[in-house]
């Protein structure tokens, strides 16, 4: 149990800079250039409808543009998909460039797919080696299929779907005590991927306001700092089971909590804990 918790948060807690939506397009091109190499020519982009509305609504950090074809062009340049949701913190003026030239619209077609994950993602990237596949399914870098033309070079096999929906239906079923328990057998070092969302969600909250200590709740500083995540802030930002608001009020919490704790052990289980019910209350949702 101890283990398959651990590995749920660190797949379902994690920092992106921009709107998630944005970066698993993004991302998803990422891996299709870099499976086959070479340049980009054109795109054929297949999304969920929740990915192509927000497509429509939040800004590309660094692009200072909204439109999935220019998230899909800047990950075809940026070509470090181990970089997950972070993917865009590598944007460098060349990657500017060649993502929003004049010709990106009209070399990158979006489709919808419906009755999908609303994070699904394919992308087709015809390059000047070749023809790279990538696809997303469940959450922001669950690639399932890497291809070059028609060759599949690797596909998510069943038994990792099926370790997957056994994480989170364990988290679901945790009770508050078991859950007391099971965060007070990790040590810091187990959970120290969580201690960079303090500094990130410190470092945006600093953007709006100066400490937490103003007339506003944690909701209502959630909310705003969400608003300018998806303004295009190009600062990190913490995600709960991929939400934005979720995220940044678990953080907003682990910094009040910190405040009144300054072991960062226990700072730390105080956020494994509350990660687990979020991602517990989505799975029950």
């Amino acid at each position: 149990m101890k283990e398959d918790i651990l590995k749920l948060l660190q797949r379902e807690i994690i920092p992106t800079i921009g709107s998630v939506e944005l970066a698993n397009v993004a991302l998803c091109t990422a891996y299709a250039t870099s499976t086959v190499g070479g340049w980009a020519q054109e795109i054929d982009l297949e999304v969920s409808p929740e990915i192509m509305n927000r497509g429509k609504r939040d800004r590309i950090p660094e692009l200072n543009r909204t439109g999935l074809e220019y998230a899909a062009a800047l990950g075809t340049v940026l070509l470090n998909p181990d970089r997950r949701c972070l993917l865009m913190a590598e944007t460098t003026d060349e990657a500017i460039e060649k993502a929003t030239r004049p010709e990106v619209r009209q070399h990158t077609h979006v489709s919808v797919r419906r009755n999908c994950s609303p994070w699904f993602v394919r992308a087709r990237v015809y390059t000047d080696w070749g023809i790279g596949t990538a696809e997303i399914q469940d959450y922001p870098g669950d690639i399932v299929l890497l291809q070059i033309a028609a060759r599949k070079v690797w596909q998510k096999g069943p038994e990792q779907k099926d370790q997957e929906a056994f994480q989170k239906k364990l988290a679901a079923e945790l009770t508050e005590d078991q859950l007391e328990t099971l965060v007070k057998e990790y040590s810091e070092k187990d959970l120290f991927f969580l201690k960079p969302g303090l500094d990130y969600t410190s470092n945006l909250l600093h953007e709006i306001t100066e400490n937490l200590n103003g007339s506003k709740s944690v909701e209502e500083l959630a909310d705003e700092i969400e608003r300018e995540v998806r303004r295009g802030s190009k600062l990190p930002c913490m995600t709960a089971g991929y939400s934005l608001y979720e995220g940044i009020k678990l953080y907003l919490n682990g910094l009040i909590f910190q405040k009144e704790n300054d072991n960062l052990e226990e700072v730390l289980r105080f956020l494994a804990k509350e990660g687990c019910k979020i991602l517990a209350k989505n799975a029950n949702a």
